[in-house]
C-alpha cells in the first residue's frame, strides 16, 4: 500500500503507535493504530490520522497539546476499541456457552436417575453355586507368563528418532539491543526515560554524530522516551557516504515486495541491508532497517 501523498510519517505525533507495540506506527492511516497519549490507549479514526496524527498538523490536536485528557470529538471511532486483553463479547459469549452446556450436562445426569429403566430391572450377575460341584475348588492352570524380554537381555529395539529434524517456524528475527543487518553492523535502541544521545553514545562505544548521522531527526526534535534509535555500536567516525536508517517493526508476517513498495525502497537493498535470506517471505516480530532520504 502506497503512502498518501499528505501523509508526513517523519512528521508523525509521537504518542501514536500499533496495537501491539507503542514505538511502532502504521506509515498510512490505519485501524491499528492508536493513540497513547490517552491513559487508556484507544484507536483514532482514519480522518483524524490523516489530518493530524501522520502529520505536522498534530501539534494542533488539544489532546497533545495537553489541554485535555480524552480524544476529541473528531478522533473517536464508532465503536471504541480498546487494547487486546480486556474482556470482549467474545470472552462473555464463550462463557456463557460454558455455563449453558454445564447446566444441559446436570439435567441430563437428573433424566437418567429418575428413570432408572433398565438399570432397575437387570441387577449384576452373581456367579452361581452350581458352578462349584465341590468344597474344594478344581485346580486350575496359572496364568500364561511368556516372558518375551527376559529370553533376551538386550532390551526390544524401539524405533530410533527420525534422522531428519521436524523443520523448526521461522525466528522472529531482530529484538531490540540485539545486532542484525550486515555483518550484524546495526541494532535497534529504544530510549529511556532521561537517556541523552550523550549517554546512549557511551554506552555502545560510538558518538553523537555517528548517532545524528545514521538517524532521521526532525529539526529542533528533541528525544523522547521510547524512541527507537539505530546504532552502529563501536562505530566513532560516521562514514562519509552513510545513510539514515528508519527503524520499523515488523508485527505480523509480509514479504519483502510488499515492504519495499510500502516504504517506496528497492527490494534488493533491503535484503542486502538487512541481510535477509533469498526468500521473500519475512516472518513478523522483526526489526527491519528502512534507507531514508537525507
Amino acid at each position: 500500500m502506497s503512502v498518501p501523498e499528505n501523509i508526513d510519517i517523519l512528521n508523525a505525533c509521537p504518542y501514536l503507535g500499533s496495537a501491539v507495540d507503542a514505538d511502532t506506527r502504521f506509515a498510512y492511516p490505519s485501524a491499528g493504530n492508536w493513540c497513547y497519549r490517552l491513559p487508556d490507549p484507544q484507536g483514532v479514526a482514519l480522518g483524524y490520522q490523516q489530518g493530524y496524527c501522520l502529520s505536522a498538523g498534530h501539534t494542533a490536536c488539544p489532546l497533545f497539546a495537553g489541554e485535555t485528557q480524552t480524544l476529541p470529538a473528531a478522533a473517536r471511532r464508532q465503536e471504541r476499541t480498546r487494547i487486546p486483553g480486556g474482556h470482549s463479547l467474545w470472552g462473555w459469549v464463550t462463557t456463557l456457552l460454558l455455563l449453558l452446556a454445564i447446566a444441559g450436562g446436570f439435567l441430563l445426569s437428573r433424566g437418567q436417575t429418575a428413570h432408572p429403566g433398565a438399570a432397575a430391572t437387570s441387577p449384576p450377575m452373581l456367579p452361581s453355586p452350581a458352578a462349584s460341584p465341590s468344597a474344594t475348588p478344581s485346580p486350575t492352570s496359572p496364568p500364561t507368563y511368556t516372558p518375551v524380554a527376559a529370553e533376551n537381555n538386550t532390551p526390544a529395539p524401539t524405533a530410533p528418532p527420525s534422522s531428519t529434524p521436524t523443520p523448526a517456524p521461522p525466528t522472529a528475527g531482530p529484538a531490540l539491543e540485539t545486532p542484525f543487518g550486515v555483518e550484524g553492523g546495526y541494532l535497534v535502541h529504544k530510549v529511556r526515560v532521561g537517556e541523552s544521545l550523550t549517554a546512549i553514545a557511551n554506552r555502545y562505544n560510538t558518538t553523537v554524530d555517528v548517532l545524528r548521522a545514521v538517524n532521521v531527526f526532525v529539526p529542533g526534535a528533541t528525544l523522547w522516551a521510547g524512541q527507537s534509535l539505530v546504532v552502529l555500536p563501536g562505530v566513532t567516525v560516521a562514514p562519509a557516504d552513510v545513510q539514515p536508517l528508519l527503524p520499523v517493526f515488523v508485527a505480523r508476517d509480509t514479504t519483502l515486495s510488499a515492504l519495499a513498495q510500502q516504504y517506496s525502497a528497492d527490494a534488493e537493498t533491503l535484503r542486502r541491508l538487512n541481510a535477509l535470506g533469498p526468500e521473500d517471505f519475512i516472518p513478523g516480530g522483526r526489526w527491519i532497517l528502512i534507507p531514508q532520504k537525507r
